[in-house]
């Protein structure tokens, strides 16, 4: 499993612009290609500071992965 994490401002009701993500080919090995790609939200911060944590996440990372 990788993590990685992102920065950008999402209006409500709106979703992520197309010009951001993760590169999925060539992995850390420069050799590898993505075949099952899973993604969950760990942990979202709004404008007024406030946090919001997904209670689900840590059920998610221990889920076996995709073989």
């Amino acid at each position: 499993m990788k993590q990685g994490n992102s920065e950008e401002n999402i209006q409500p009701g709106k979703s992520g612009g197309g010009d951001s993500g993760w590169r999925l080919t060539g992995g850390f090995n420069k050799g590898t290609d993505a075949v099952t790609f899973k993604a969950s939200v760990k942990e979202v911060e709004y404008y007024d500071g406030s946090k919001w944590e997904n209670p689900y996440y840590p059920y998610w990372v221990e889920e076996k992965p995709i073989q």
